[in-house]
Formats: C-alpha cells, structure tokens, sequence
C-alpha cells in the first residue's frame, strides 16, 4: 500500500512537471493568468508525516497556495500477551505492536520449549484371565506417551481344593471342588449336600417365682440349639407385700423403726425399716415453688418426715401478675371482618381483652355497578337497548327494549358518553 502510494506521487510530480515546461516554453514573456490547479493533500500515518492542500497554476505552474507539513499521528498499539512455551514448542513474552504499521515498540521474546517430565506408568501383572502391560512413560504435562506399554500373555490357573463340608441338622453339606488360587474362579464346582434330622430334647416345664419368669414345656435340638416348639415365657408373679408395722414412729424423743415392707410368699425385705434415733428429726427438704402470673410460688423448706416439725418454713412469694401484650385491632373491609384492639399476657397466654368482631363496611359504588374499593360487580347493565338523543345532543333517553331480552332491565349511566336520564 505504502509503495503504490509513493508511486502514484511520483506519478502526479512527472506529470506536473512535464505540463509546466510545455507552459513556460509557450508563454515566453507573456504575462500568465494563473489557472488555479488543486495539489491534493495527504494524509499523516504514524510512519509518515502528511501535507496540507496547495494549489499551483496549471499553465505556468507557479506555487498559489503552498503545502504544509502534518506531523505523523501517534502509534495505534496493542498488547500481544505472554504465550507460555510447551512442552515441544516455544513461547513468547508480552509485547507491544502498531496496529496500523505493525512497528514493535515492545518485541516479545522466545521463551524456549520446557521438554517433557517423564511419570512412569506403572507395568500390571497379567493374571489367568487378563493380558497384563509393561511399565511405560509419559509426559506430566501434555500426557503425550514417550514409551508405549507393551501387552503381556495372561497366565494359566493354579488350582486349589475347595474341601468338603459336612452336612449338619442346620446346614447343607458341600462335596470337594477347585477354584484356581490367583483369580479364584471356580474350576471345579461343589455340589450341594442336603441337611440331616435334628436330635430332639424335650424341655420341661419352670414354674415362675415372685422375680423370675417361668416357661412353658418345649422342644429343641441338642446339636445346633434350635428351637423345634418355642417355650412360651410365663411372666413372674411379683411379690405379695405385708407391711412390717412403725414401731415409735410417732415422735422423736425415743429411737423406733420406721415402716417396712416384706415379701408374705418369699420373705424378701421389699422396704427396709430404718433406725429412728431420739432427738434427732429425719429432714425431708421442701423445693421451692415458683410463682406464674395468677398463682403465688414458695421458697425452699424442710421438715421432719417423721413427727412433722417444720425446721425452716417455707416464705409465701407474691403473684407476678400477667405481663400485657397489645393485640392490634384489624380494620374491616368491604370484603372481611375486622376485630378490635385486645390484650394478652407475654408469658401465660392469656387473653386479658378479647377482640370483638367489626363486621365488614358496605360497598362504595361511585357511578358504577362496580365497587370501588374491592371491585365487586353489583349487576351489569343491560345490553341492546334502543336508545334517543336530545335534540341539543347533551343526553339520551331509553326508547325501546329494541334486542333486549332481560326480564329485568337495568339502564346504564351512559350511552356513548352520553348521560341516559
């Protein structure tokens, strides 16, 4: 592009040139009236500087406007990125080039090719039914195979007995097979041997006690234990009480023994008496008692269980009374029922104010059969009616049933846009 253009100025300056000797050699003395002739400009780029328009005399050839230079516009540049190398071929660093003349203001550099890492693929054994592999390698980075593994024959059965299993009361039997000892397919197959008859053992019947369960008669096999009638389990009778009566319980100046419990069939102690020394109280101690909104609460106490003095008397604690939580009123609408304000309590629950139902508002019907606020329709107006207009055209009138077939009639409150009175 560059070098036609040089040629197409060189072109126009022959040209140029050869017409104004040819005016000179003409005009001789003669005084020229100049005709002007349009020098075309040129244009800068980032390699060459321009020119401005001129103008010259196309008889004499005499300069009329002279030519300015433009200096050379700035580089158009672009960022070439860094190009990594690979493994077989090389890379670049980051440059910088013009788009326009492709002059690097930056030149990339090689960046030589890595090379492979070798990873060794590990050789696989081959077995009685599957080829096996020699150890290969290849690269890490772009997993090209440097050395192909080669395939290896697989490898005959080595065979093994599988021995016999006697057949039990519980179990099948087994004759002898093979298998081969590497892969374990089986070579030779076991044949199954049906199960023997059970040795029966009748198990008597055991009588429950007051702790321990009994069983019904039953029947199992004294080999492998199983159950051929299961025994049913008779549950135990528990134990019959008698109460072993306090001997001085009823005070605290003289030891006793406090009431007790014994089984009448077994004789097992269910309830130990225990030892009432004299002077000295047995001391149940009292929990506290929390107060709630309605009710009042205790404080921690302690008596004797025996004689029923009171050692530290419980303190009365006060009701804590409800705590109020306003229940918002909800306005009623032409469609719902609202309700008003209420009260509860934050902590129990209960309501302190019950809401009372508002029923809901009327529709509000402006000029239409349709609400306004909820968009109810109330009725529709009837259809095809005839209709005639004033004379000053400002309403009209119902004339006629005219198509209308409504038992009903409903007149609306316009007819095209016109008020029907």
């Amino acid at each position: 592009m560059k070098n036609q253009t040089k040629k197409a100025w060189r072109v126009v300056f022959l040209a140029s040139l050869f017409a104004l000797m040819i005016l000179l050699a003409s005009c001789g003395e003669t005084e020229c009236n100049h005709r002007e002739w349009v020098i075309p400009g040129k244009e800068a780029t980032c390699t060459q500087a321009g020119l401005t328009e001129g103008k010259k005399c196309a008889d004499c050839g005499e300069i009329l406007v002279e030519q300015k230079t433009i200096d050379k516009i700035e580089h158009t540049l672009e960022i070439l990125p860094e190009l990594s190398p690979t493994c077989t071929e090389v890379g670049y660093t980051s440059g910088i080039k013009c788009t326009i003349c492709s002059t690097f203001v930056l030149k990339p550099i090689e960046i030589p090719a890595k090379g492979h890492t070798e990873e060794t693929i590990p050789a696989k054994e081959p077995t009685c039914t599957e080829s096996g592999l020699t150890e290969g390698k290849k690269c890490t980075d772009c997993d090209e195979i440097l050395i192909l593994q080669q395939a290896i024959k697989a490898k005959d059965h080595t065979e093994v007995i599988l021995p016999t299993k006697e057949a039990t009361c519980t179990q099948a039997g087994l004759t002898e097979g093979k298998k081969c000892a590497d892969c374990g397919e089986i070579l030779v197959e076991q044949k199954t041997i049906d199960k023997i008859e059970h040795t029966l053992e009748i198990l008597p019947e055991l009588s429950p006690t007051c702790t321990e369960v009994g069983y019904t008669s039953g029947i199992e096999c004294t080999v492998c234990k199983s159950v051929i009638l299961k025994r049913t389990e008779i549950p135990a009778k528990g134990h019959t009480e008698e109460t072993i009566p306090a001997q001085g319980a009823e005070s605290c100046d003289k030891p006793g023994l406090t009431e007790g419990k014994k089984c009448s069939d077994c004789g097992e102690i269910l309830v130990a008496q225990q030892v009432i020394n004299p002077f000295q109280h047995t001391i149940e101690i009292l929990q506290e008692v929390s107060p709630t909104c309605t009710e009042k609460g205790y404080t921690s106490g302690a008596r004797c269980t025996v004689c029923k003095t009171i050692v530290l008397e419980q303190s009365e604690i006060p009701a804590k009374g409800h705590t109020e939580k306003m229940l918002p009123a909800v306005a009623a609408t032409c469609t719902k029922s609202g309700l008003t304000e209420g009260k509860k309590c934050d902590d129990c629950g209960e309501i302190l104010i019950v809401q009372q139902e508002i029923p809901p508002i009327p529709h509000t019907y402006e000029n239409s059969y349709t609400c306004s606020v909820c968009e109810q329709e109330l009725y529709k107006p009837s259809e095809n009616l005839e209709y005639a207009v004033s004379t000053d055209g400002t309403y009209c009138t119902v004339s006629g049933m005219g198509l209308c077939a409504d038992t009903t009639v409903v007149i609306p409150y316009t007819y095209n846009e016109l008020p029907v009175t």
